[in-house]
């Protein structure tokens, strides 16, 4: 994988380095790390949570000096018992960031009690775009906030309690649970060729992801590449 293909990800689609270790394949959890994952369960999570806020960042430099940047906000709130969602998502980009003079693009999910409708408005720079949408599809919206592919497990987006679960056997050397959170940390040379991989995941305890740190370096010239994702969550008293 080239360089600026593996340094432009889609949002929420990072990609965790499947580190082929063979010394710790089949490790027996701890007992605090398996209690930890089999707390976790998707529809729970998905039920609880009330509201969330994710910001994205991700920088290209060289050596020192910036080439680009493109930072994401990410807000989402459901009452799912009273059919009343909202979503909204914003990106702006810079430096080499930039594709097709795109300097910012704009989502907003909004729903309209008197007339019981989601509007769904696209902006792209100062350009907007307005539609009416079902309450099915601004399920959707909501639910691909938590996962947007799902086969043997779900992925692609900030829901990351099956990913932990599915992987900690083989990479168990490199999890911890820090208080009511677990921890991915590694640094990797060989996944990249050339280049230094370090990473750093942390989910809370329902499986959501709530802090993020990926970069890569290419040791040849300086270049290197950042991701950082901090998100707040609200759930229900329980």
């Amino acid at each position: 994988m080239s360089y600026h293909k593996a340094m432009n990800k889609k949002l929420f689609l990072t990609v965790i380095t499947l580190i082929s270790i063979s010394s710790c394949g089949g490790n027996k959890l701890p007992p605090e790390m398996r209690d930890f994952l089999d707390n976790i369960d998707y529809t729970n999570t998905f039920n609880l949570i009330l509201s969330g806020e994710t910001k994205v960042t991700y920088n290209e430099k060289q050596d020192s000096a910036a080439l680009g940047n493109k930072s994401e906000i990410l807000k989402f709130s459901k009452d799912v018992e009273n059919k009343k969602l909202y979503y909204s998502y914003e990106v702006n980009f810079s430096g080499n960031q930039i594709k097709d003079n795109v300097l910012k693009k704009y989502t907003l999910m909004t729903y309209d009690e008197i007339k019981d409708e989601y509007v769904l408005e696209s902006t792209i720079n100062d350009e907007i775009e307005k539609k009416v949408i079902s309450y099915e599809d601004a399920f959707k919206k909501i639910v691909n906030v938590f996962f947007t592919k799902q086969h043997t497990i779900r992925e692609g987006g900030l829901y990351y309690g099956e990913y932990f679960t599915a992987n900690i056997h083989t990479l168990l050397p490199f999890y911890k649970i820090e208080e009511d959170a677990m921890v991915f940390q590694t640094s990797d040379e060989n996944y990249y060729e050339g280049a230094l991989l370090e990473q750093y995941l942390k989910i809370d305890k329902y499986g959501m992801l709530i802090e993020c740190n990926e970069k890569i370096t290419i040791k040849s010239n300086g270049q290197s590449g950042e991701y950082t994702i901090k998100s707040d969550f609200s759930y229900l008293d329980v």
